[in-house]
């Protein structure tokens, strides 16, 4: 009995490997179309689930739909779910996704229901980026026959911006979409705002630049096609207070102990305060126009009375009014302003530095806070707020009523008085900035100032701060097919990342990089080694490595990426991206949409440092992205000059324990006698 049984164990088996067996047809005729074939596989067709979903894909490409949907219903006869890492024999793993690819299939068979039901699974599965796109796609078109399963426009919320003016060039308007389906569009000016598709809600931030007046016009809209709109007027105002005084003249020799300054403050965008001499001013909030008149007490010698204006979007204009008190004759130095040993800070206008002299009648011209050929601080626009601006600190004198005033060809009113002091942010970009001012009286008398200085990039903002990234070149998962797309999506993801400016890149040219490129592709994975790639990631001196695939189908490619901390060896994230691609400027729109998506992965976020008794921590967390081992810039602003000034560097620290929205810091490298105080400002490497 046990040999009969042993031998009737060994015939089961045989027939079980006769029905994998090499020479076992296939159950479904191939096709051909154009002298391309379509229904195969690479490899000897073994019935295994496997087997039909490279079948059903190579039948999609084909767009033969029908056997593609056979093909894939099998293959989930056999094993269900879809996952992104599907053992098949021994180490071999394969990218499996049958609920998705069938619920494609059935979209473009019309069953909308079906591919609904399909591409939901997949999500529920496995997210990825393609299943939503088709599953946005599969909503729409249902919708276009079933109106009635669209109960309601789509609600939009945008984030309050301060009110009133804002005193700056450019500025972040986000908000949230919701709808009872799925939000399918966002458009600010004209202008479609990329947004996560097949999501009931959806948040949004668009960067806008303002001159003057901007009008600003949201539409949004749900995949029936209703509607939401709002309209926001924004008003930029980037000019300081005007402070003019009428009396006594400025840098005036007095014999009095003590001296009443009346003068006049303006500001188009309505004042907010006014300090003269340490004491504030009662004045009408939102007025355009205070008449002031202030007794000081003088000392004998010099005297600088401080004064300080604001308005209402936060512009400010500070300085200092120079007299003299007879009493003490040896120190009478004919001046018209005193020059500042406190230095105010950006957006405060100190006044110094010129002396009698010259035609009176004539309008002279100082700024106060610049020198020809002066070095300036420079901020990157994307990482800080008014990032890209200076703030001039401007003095007119005439012996006239001062008319007409121009900043880099931009108007500016003063008021009617031979005298004004104001600030004016500019916008600047790193390099050379050329600055011009003219003045004129109401005689017509006209003055012209003009010098060039140079924006240097702060060292905090500098991309030798930023993450060393090493970007691999993505494969081709279908490797002999679609080789040119691949390319020019490999080649703009490059692009991409150089344009987001968040990383200092390896240069692919590397000896290095160049050879480990070639042995990966030796490698049948579609992604490269983990542990070969942080090996050659450690050689280049690289923080990151992106890895990564393209994967075309029929209608469209889909790139994967794979970042991978070097020092951790931990992937950190699998940004992906799917899209049209049948045409090279669609495939090369996709891979800077990646681009960006990688950069969002790793975003550099600023903000503020608490430390609290030995626990020191930053105010951001999770729902920023910031990551394990994330390494921060420790730096505090110069208190006497602020932006003026380059701020200074304290040190780095590197995230222990993240929050949702704080995070835990240690100190790793500290410049010399620095600590870390409460209240420091730290960015993202």
């Amino acid at each position: 009995m046990k040999r009969l049984l042993i031998l009737s164990l060994v015939a089961t088996g045989m027939l079980g490997m006769n029905g994998c067996d090499a020479t076992q047809k296939p159950d479904r005729a191939s096709q051909v179309r154009d002298g391309e074939k379509y229904g195969v596989t690479r490899g000897t067709f073994r019935h295994r689930w496997w087997n039909y979903l490279e079948r059903g894909d190579s039948f999609a490409r084909g767009l033969y739909w029908q056997d593609a949907i056979a093909d894939y219903q099998e293959a989930l006869r056999q094993r269900g779910g879809d996952n992104g890492r599907a053992r098949t024999y021994g180490m071999h793993f394969v990218r499996y996704y049958p609920n998705r690819e069938l619920g494609i299939a059935y979209l473009n068979t019309g069953k909308y229901d079906l591919a609904i039901k399909s591409l939901e699974k997949s999500i529920s599965d496995s997210p990825t980026a393609k299943a939503q796109y088709y599953l946005h796609d599969t909503w729409k078109a249902y919708l276009a026959q079933r109106k009635d399963l669209d109960n309601a426009a789509p609600t939009l919320t945008l984030d309050q911006l301060p009110a009133g003016a804002l005193s700056a060039f450019r500025v972040d308007l986000s908000g949230s979409v919701q709808d009872d389906r799925f939000v399918d569009r966002v458009v600010v000016n004209g202008h479609e705002v990329p947004i996560e598709r097949a999501k009931q809600q959806v948040s949004f931030t668009c960067p806008l630049e303002l001159a003057g007046a901007t009008d600003v016009t949201v539409d949004v809209y749900d995949l029936a096609g209703k509607k939401a709109s709002q309209r926001i007027a924004l008003k930029q105002d980037v000019i300081g207070p005007m402070l003019s005084v009428s009396s006594p003249t400025i840098g005036s020799r007095l014999s009095d102990a003590e001296v009443t300054i009346k003068g006049r403050v303006m500001d188009d965008g309505g004042l907010a305060a006014l300090d003269i001499a340490g004491t504030a001013v009662a004045v009408e909030k939102g007025a355009t126009s205070h008449d002031f008149s202030v007794t000081v007490p003088l000392k004998n010698g010099r005297n600088a009375v401080a004064f300080r204006a604001t308005d209402m979007a936060g512009n400010a204009t500070a300085g200092q009014l120079p007299y003299v008190k007879l009493a003490a004759a040896d120190l009478l130095v004919p001046m018209l302003y005193a020059k500042a040993d406190e230095q105010a800070k950006e957006g405060e206008s100190v006044l110094s530095g010129a002396t009698e002299g010259g035609d009176p009648t004539t309008p002279k011209v100082d700024v106060v806070n610049l020198r020809a050929g002066q070095t300036i601080p420079y901020r990157p626009p994307e990482m800080v707020q008014n990032g890209g601006t200076y703030v001039l600190q401007v003095n007119v004198t005439g012996g006239n009523v001062i008319s007409k005033v121009t900043v880099n060809d931009a108007s500016v009113t003063p008021p009617p008085m031979n005298s004004v002091y104001f600030t004016q942010r500019i916008p600047i970009k790193e390099g050379d900035v050329k600055i011009k001012i003219e003045a004129a009286d109401k005689d017509g008398k006209t003055s012209i100032k003009e010098l060039t200085v140079k924006a240097e990039m702060v060292k905090v903002f500098d991309a030798e701060n930023r993450l060393t990234l090493a970007p691999l070149p993505f494969k081709n998962a279908l490797e002999e097919k679609g080789k040119l797309r691949s390319m020019v999506m490999d080649a703009k993801l490059v692009d991409g990342l150089v344009k987001e400016k968040r990383f200092r890149l390896v240069e692919r040219s590397n000896n290095a990089l160049e050879t480990f490129v070639k042995e990966q592709q030796l490698a049948q994975s579609e992604f490269v080694d983990k542990d070969k790639a942080v090996a050659v990631g450690k050689l280049l001196n690289a923080e990151y490595l992106l890895t990564g695939a393209i994967v075309e189908d029929a209608n469209g490619a889909e790139i994967l990426g794979r970042l991978i901390n070097v020092s951790t060896s931990e992937i950190v994230a699998t940004p992906q991206m799917y899209g049209p691609a049948a045409s090279l400027a669609e495939a090369g729109s996709l891979a800077e949409h990646m681009a960006q998506a990688i950069a969002q992965e790793l975003p550099i976020v600023s903000g503020t440092v608490k430390v609290k008794a030995d626990k020191m921590a930053i105010d951001h967390g999770e729902t920023a992205n910031i990551r394990p081992a994330a390494q921060v810039i420790i730096f505090r602003p110069d208190p006497d000059w602020g932006d003026e000034a380059p701020p200074m560097v304290v040190g780095k620290a590197e995230v222990e324990r993240i929050g949702k929205t704080m995070s835990f810091i240690k100190a790793v490298a500290l410049e010399k006698d620095k600590t870390i105080a409460d209240g420091d400002l730290f960015i993202t490497r």
